[in-house]
């Protein structure tokens, strides 16, 4: 099967008014992760989303481009607040993969090689080759 790829950031930015928009990632420190508007700013993503690759998918894309490994990662080097937010991100990613695998439509994410926060930035300084193999670690789990 040929690969038709979209990338479908677009339902990300509702309410995002910035004289100046990165329109190619995800404005994340823009998205709920607490409080009563988390459940209701997601559930318009979602309902975005679901409109965005339906149209998609009826164009003949079989594939969605998101941001980023670096806001769904875990691992025990982050900070606990990094851990926190990124697991916020995470469950409400997952309602967007299941609706987007309803479409049948295949995930990518993109990823900069190699993010880091201060903490993983203080543990790889001290190990040679450690960055290549962190990153597989975070990518894998």
């Amino acid at each position: 099967m040929e690969l038709a790829l979209i990338d479908a950031v677009g339902p990300f930015f509702r309410g995002y008014h910035k004289r100046r928009i990165n329109w190619s990632k995800i404005p994340f420190a823009h998205l709920a992760i607490s409080g009563p508007e988390r459940e209701a700013h997601w559930r318009t993503i979602r309902a975005d989303l679901d409109i965005f690759v339906r149209k998609a998918a009826g164009l003949g894309y079989n594939a969605v481009s998101l941001d980023d490994v670096a806001h769904l990662s875990d691992h025990p080097w982050f900070e606990p607040e990094v851990r926190r937010r990124n697991a916020v991100f995470r469950e409400e990613f997952r309602k967007l993969f299941a609706l987007l695998r309803k479409w049948d439509l295949r995930i990518y994410l993109t990823s900069d090689f190699v993010t880091t926060s201060a903490s993983v930035d203080d543990r790889l300084r001290s190990r040679v080759n450690a960055a290549a193999l962190w990153f597989g670690e975070v990518v894998a789990g």
